[in-house]
């Protein structure tokens, strides 16, 4: 049972905060037996922000098993109409913050998320560059080039040559790169 904690019913019973109350109760050990089995018969959630944890971990369990990733797109929606995208920003959000716990943090490493995906998509991007450059000798890669895994290898370091002209290439990037080689400069 979801009720958003605001909801009144159309008679004006505030049924919302009625149902916090019971979670309120339940967790402190004031509940009766009976009322708790009448209420679960009814489909309540005593815990439900570890009802909506699962129910994100589950989905972006399933998600990695198809796709192999968990490189999940912000407005993605399931299927059955649970919006994993959100659920993803959602723990990228606490993960932030510090406030992510370590063992929802681990669960979520062993599905393959993503934390920062502009850093995840760099060293995609630095990594395609360095078997390029073990393979050629140099970054002189045309702009059209794209990996033998269809990675757009050409377009990727077009881009990174750009952020660097604007100004907008941060220092440690630049360097990794130049560790790489000097020769994706001059492209």
């Amino acid at each position: 049972m979801r009720v958003p904690p605001d909801h009144v019913t159309a008679d004006g019973y505030p049924l919302g905060s009625w149902i916090r109350m019971q979670r309120k109760q339940y967790t402190a050990g004031r509940i009766p037996a009976d009322r708790a089995t009448v209420l679960e018969a009814l489909g309540i959630e005593w815990h439900p922000y570890e009802a909506m944890w699962q129910r994100g971990i589950t989905a972006a369990t399933a998600y990695h098993a198809r796709h192999h990733h968990l490189q999940v797109p912000d407005e993605h929606t399931e299927a059955d109409g649970y919006r994993l995208g959100q659920f993803i920003v959602a723990q990228r959000m606490l993960y932030k913050r510090g406030s992510l716990a370590a063992d929802r943090i681990a669960a979520l490493e062993a599905v393959g998320m993503i934390w920062n995906n502009r850093t995840h998509r760099f060293n995609v991007g630095v990594a395609a560059a360095r078997r390029y450059h073990q393979t050629h000798g140099h970054l002189h890669v045309p702009s059209a080039y794209r990996t033998g895994d269809g990675y757009p290898l050409g377009r990727w370091l077009a881009q990174q040559r750009r952020a660097l002209r604007d100004g907008r290439m941060p220092t440690e990037r630049i360097t990794a790169l130049d560790d790489l080689s000097p020769t994706w400069r001059t492209g």
